[in-house]
């Protein structure tokens, strides 16, 4: 699969769903016939809402298998609704097709891109960003005006580029979400923000040879590598991609965060569940975009904890086998999960098979990581931004996400225990667990429809964090040296644009650090360090602003490119 098809077949879906939702209303479980649908999983959703799925191919993917260009092997009207997303494209005689859902269907519902969307799609094809093979066997473009001869109703999608039409259902006029979350991915393609801090260490770390000792100066930092398997994707990336490889990380972020909040959106009207998510994303833009191994650890989570109640078991082994993987604090996220009867088995193995892995990577000193972990606060002498509480940090944030928790928390007391569980450890960075679970509860809000008039604005809003293009300037050095930078993001935008292999400080954990180092760092961020220090350490200081009470002027860079 490319990297737009997951992303595109969930568009058309959310085209498909609500319709489905209405007959749901009206007339409970439905015998419902997917057409066309062995390669999707849009039937696995469709079982998983309770209703009886026959799935129809060509090839044995489908329980049932015929030729959707000839008449198909079922009475009229032996269906409530016949589902055919992105299929009659693909057929030399789409007329049959047509007629035919209209002849075993009561109701109908189909996409498929419009003669617009052919030369886009061909170029993605080309980029390998969607199956090549699939658009290479489109047959047929089909118009609006052809669609409509058989008797349906049509509204185009995804700016024109993609259609739905409806037989024997009222149409509708609703928002996507996958089309938002569409949106901010070309948004974060085509208006790089450079990430401010850990992607960019995790991006070099290969060049490191996987040892941060090698990296910072004056550090306690273990013997081994305790983001080895995110470091070494990281590394391969970079290595193929060059100085965007960031973005990669920030495109999955997004998705994920994405799907997590619609899946935990479930029944939720679309124009509702498109804003909610816009409104996440929006909310964690900062978050999402730093593309940090916790960052994944946490969307990992909310999309476990989204499907605990529904889908097969099956579906969480990926998600119990990346945890432990992505993240090595990954038992934070997998004991809430265990406190799930149906998950408890799944995710004890992950649990014991994680604490395996780490411990046999790590040795003792995954052990005594922890221990550092759990003290490096109190041994800070330096405040560091994911040290912050709620309360110092992202307040504003959470005060907008608590908006549906005030109102429907009876309605789902097990989000809001989970909730309170992040939130006990009262630090920012898992904001952007509790802002989804928090958000999820709107569901609980009964609204038929939102005007366009507030809600297009509104999205607009959303997508502003997205829209601006953040390079920041970097000092790179040519050849290996020792560097103090007053703040992380400067000190890792060298670590990541230089050609050689430089030394800093400070330190990935500022607690890491001993105390006489801290203070220098204390004084070199205020200014008062003299310059005679500087030259007697062996340190390049990089600074914003000037030594102050120093005998004579700081050692600039100037200085230190001239001799």
């Amino acid at each position: 699969m490319a990297i737009l098809d997951f992303l595109t077949a969930r568009i058309r879906y959310s085209q498909v769903l609500p319709y489905v939702e209405d007959l749901e209303r009206k007339h409970g479980r439905l015998r419902i016939l997917d057409a066309g649908g062995g390669d999707g999983f849009l039937h696995e959703v469709l079982k998983n809402r309770g209703h009886e799925v026959v799935v129809l191919d060509i090839s044995d993917r489908g329980e049932v298998r015929a030729d959707l260009n000839k008449p198909l092997p079922f009475k009229d009207k032996s269906f409530d609704v016949v589902v055919s997303p992105a299929v009659v494209e693909h057929l030399n005689n789409w007329e049959t097709a047509l007629e035919e859902f209209k002849r075993v269907g009561k109701a109908v519902i189909l996409t498929t891109p419009t003669p617009l969307a052919k030369p886009v799609l061909e170029l993605l094809a080309k980029f390998n960003l969607v199956n090549r093979d699939h658009i290479e066997d489109h047959k047929h473009y089909l118009t609006d005006e052809e669609i409509r001869n058989h008797g349906y109703q049509t509204r185009s999608f995804l700016f024109g580029l993609n259609r739905h039409a409806v037989y024997g259902i009222e149409l509708r006029d609703e928002l996507s979400p996958w089309f938002h979350i569409f949106i901010v991915v070309m948004l974060v393609v085509l208006f790089p923000k450079l990430p401010p801090d850990d992607l960019l260490r995790h991006l070099s770390a290969y060049r490191y040879d996987y040892d941060y000792s090698k990296m910072f100066l004056y550090s306690y930092i273990p013997s081994f590598d305790f983001y080895y398997p995110f470091d070494v994707v990281a590394g391969l990336l970079h290595q193929l991609i060059g100085d965007y490889a960031y973005i990669p990380f920030q495109v999955l972020a997004v998705i994920l965060y994405g799907l997590a909040t619609v899946l935990l959106l479930e029944k939720t009207r679309n124009n509702l569940k498109t804003l909610v998510v816009a409104f996440v994303l929006y909310l964690l833009a900062d978050r999402v975009l730093l593309g940090r191994p916790a960052v994944f650890a946490s969307g990992l989570f909310l999309l476990a904890y989204a499907l605990r109640d529904r889908g097969r078991l099956s579906w969480h082994l990926p998600i119990a086998v990346l945890l432990p993987l992505v993240y090595y604090l990954f038992f934070i996220y997998v004991i809430p999960l265990i406190a799930f009867r149906r998950l408890r088995i799944i995710y004890v193995c992950s649990l014991l098979l994680g604490l395996f892995f780490w411990i046999n990577l790590g040795e003792l000193d995954y052990v005594r990581l922890i221990f550092h972990i759990l003290t490096a606060k109190a041994n800070r002498l330096i405040a560091v931004a994911e040290g912050q509480t709620f309360a110092a940090g992202l307040l504003s944030v959470l005060v907008l996400s608590a908006v549906p928790l005030l109102f429907f928390w009876k309605k789902d007391i097990r989000t809001v225990l989970t909730s309170v569980y992040f939130l006990a450890s009262n630090q920012i960075r898992y904001v952007e667990v509790v802002v989804p679970l928090w958000s999820s509860l709107f569901r609980s809000l009964k609204v038929e429809g939102i005007p366009w008039k507030l809600s297009v604005p509104l999205l607009l809003f959303f997508l502003s964090p997205y829209a601006v293009v953040s390079q920041p300037e970097a000092v790179s050095f040519d050849r290996p040296v020792k560097v103090a930078f007053s703040n992380m993001p400067e000190m890792y935008r060298s670590v990541y644009f230089s050609k050689a292999n430089i030394q800093v400080i400070p330190s990935m954990e500022v607690g890491w650090m001993p105390k006489e180092v801290q203070l220098f760092l204390k004084d070199l961020t205020k200014g008062k360090l003299d310059c005679s220090e500087v030259k007697s350490s062996g340190l390049i200081t990089l600074l914003k602003i000037p030594l102050l009470g120093s005998s004579r002027p700081a050692l600039s860079l100037r200085e230190w490119k001239g001799g």
